[in-house]
């Protein structure tokens, strides 16, 4: 992931790229379902279970721009959906929207960690808002109970055993000792998520549909024995955050998965 590095500049400031903004407009969306867990114990991470995030986000803040062009025509406005330089976690925290987790994720006030996160950027002066409270106190349950021990120090994430990395990102073929940690998960990782108290607290179903819309049909492809071919990956998750995986990463994670599934 050396992107990230390269456009480190760019990230600590966004008028480097798009002089003209003056606000960064944040907006949340709630993805939250129960875990999807198949036979064997395969898991798979909430985030994936429909549509892929960036169209469904990005299709919502468009409308909102479009509302703000029709308000005023002359407004200078870009959308970002975890696409570009933009620090949209550190803007949630600067729009008062909730604050950055020990383990690295945006937690929302009320509604917890699983939301996604879209910007706005705008020309405009928009009301400064308060920077949020970090309310994580001395809780230590997302690093004590990462199954990889990828969270080395509060806010501070070694992706080279992040879970959500090794299935999503990493190229080639897992080492003995990633395959030994993938404990079930197949594509990405909710456990420092689901550990969260404030997740247990605030949780709620997406009233969202389009998020969970694959859902039935993810649980019957990853069930054991029914992985056919790449045209089944390909109609089942089509235009959703799998699809840049390719059906080999997929077929690699599970095979891996069941290879060392731990022991009841």
């Amino acid at each position: 992931m050396d992107w990230m590095v390269t456009s480190a500049a760019d990230r600590q400031d966004v008028r480097r790229r798009f002089p003209w903004v003056k606000s960064v407009l944040v907006g949340l969306d709630n993805y939250y379902s129960p875990p999807l867990q198949a036979s064997r114990r395969l898991r798979f991470s909430r985030y994936a279970l429909g549509i892929d995030y960036h169209i469904l986000v990005r299709e919502k803040l468009e409308t909102a721009l479009t509302q703000i062009r029709n308000i005023d025509p002359k407004v200078m406005g870009r959308v970002s959906v975890d696409t570009g330089p933009i620090m949209e976690k550190a803007y949630a925290e600067q729009s008062g929207l909730g604050w950055i987790g020990k383990n690295g994720v945006f937690i929302a006030a009320n509604i917890g960690s699983y939301c996604f996160i879209g910007t706005i950027l705008l020309s405009v002066e928009l009301p400064v808002t308060s920077v949020a409270e970090n309310r994580c106190g001395g809780c230590t349950e997302c690093l004590e109970r990462c199954p990889t021990g990828a969270i080395v120090a509060p806010g501070m994430i070694d992706a080279r055993r992040c879970l959500s990395y090794l299935t999503v990102e990493k190229r080639g073929d897992f080492s003995e000792n990633e395959m030994q940690k993938l404990s079930g998960w197949v594509y990405g990782c909710d456990v420092c998520q689901e550990v969260c108290p404030w997740n247990i607290k605030w949780q709620q179903r997406t009233s969202e549909r389009r998020y969970i819309e694959k859902r039935e049909a993810i649980l019957d492809y990853i069930e054991l024995g029914k992985m056919i071919n790449m045209d089944k990956f390909e109609t089942v998750f089509v235009n959703s955050a799998v699809e840049r995986l390719k059906y080999e990463r997929l077929k690699r994670n599970v095979k891996a998965a069941l290879k060392n599934m731990p022991k009841l």
